[in-house]
């Protein structure tokens, strides 16, 4: 790397610049004026580096443990299941959506009606595109799953008590909107809304998504399990799959639609045949 040639004179520095409007340069090119990309409904990269990723990643963490200790509060003072799992998702996924939405909103000097702006609104294309993405990902974590059972690396699973009393209750229907409504959307604006383009200028698009990737599996792994390790490397490659969606479309509605589609295919799953079929 030090052999390179130095930047020629006169390039910019990574970062925004007022060039015909404002407009994000990435080190090789330069992006869409600002307005454009908003109208477009792209996410204008961010150039926060690891402490921005660190910063998302421990809200989202901090906010799902209290979410537990309320859940657990909830159970123990005899409150229905399904509020339990309401208040869960509540305060587990309320703050990081707001954080990151304000942190997507200062990319642009506003707030968190601007960062609801730069995501957009879902277009026909997208569910298309988030159908192939869903397909993608289940290629993925069957292909890493084959291979880690073929090594003798037990896969566990995080759904090990869902659903277990049959039918159609109001505690199913909170968790079926938590799993395929607010953790879809919650978990892509942190993850591939800000933790993944706040990597990128810092250590390279391949690298980012290999760590965004493997933060996204730890953060599903189940603590308590003997068999995370396994369950981590398979969420890896779906989280690595939903990264290279998210850069290669430039949106994060298809990443959204696809990541919905894979949770509410599992939930399906393990609704009809149990959690035993997925390794649990």
């Amino acid at each position: 790397m030090t052999n390179l040639p130095p930047p020629p004179i006169g390039t910019p520095p990574v970062g925004w610049h007022n060039n015909g409007g404002l407009r994000y340069f990435d080190g090789r090119s330069w992006q869409p004026p600002l307005e454009e990309s908003v109208a477009s409904g792209s996410m204008p990269p961010a150039s926060g580096g690891l402490r921005e990723a660190s910063l998302a990643l421990a809200v989202l963490l901090l906010s799902l443990l209290a979410g537990g200790v309320g859940f657990a509060v909830a159970e123990e003072v005899g409150l229905p299941e399904w509020m339990g799992i309401a208040i869960l998702t509540l305060v587990g996924y309320g703050p990081p959506l707001v954080w990151s939405l304000r942190r997507l909103g200062r990319r642009v000097g506003g707030g968190i009606a601007s960062g609801r702006s730069l995501i957009g609104r879902p277009r026909p294309a997208d569910v298309a595109k988030g159908a192939l993405v869903w397909v993608s990902a289940v290629v993925a974590q069957a292909m890493v799953a084959a291979a880690l059972l073929g090594l003798g690396v037990e896969i566990g699973s995080n759904t090990e008590g869902l659903f277990d009393d049959s039918g159609l209750t109001a505690a199913l229907l909170v968790t079926a909107f938590a799993a395929v409504v607010a953790a879809p959307v919650v978990e892509e604006v942190v993850f591939r809304g800000v933790i993944l383009p706040a990597l990128v200028p810092r250590v390279g698009r391949a690298f980012a998504v290999v760590v965004q990737a493997v933060v996204f599996g730890a953060v599903h792994a189940d603590p308590s399990g003997s068999a995370g390790a396994g369950l981590v490397v398979v969420l890896a490659a779906v989280g690595a799959v939903f990264g290279v969606a998210a850069l290669i479309t430039g949106r994060l509605w298809p990443v959204i639609l696809g990541h919905a589609l894979f949770n509410g295919v599992v939930l399906a799953v393990v609704l009809i045949a149990g959690p035993d079929v997925l390794g649990g």
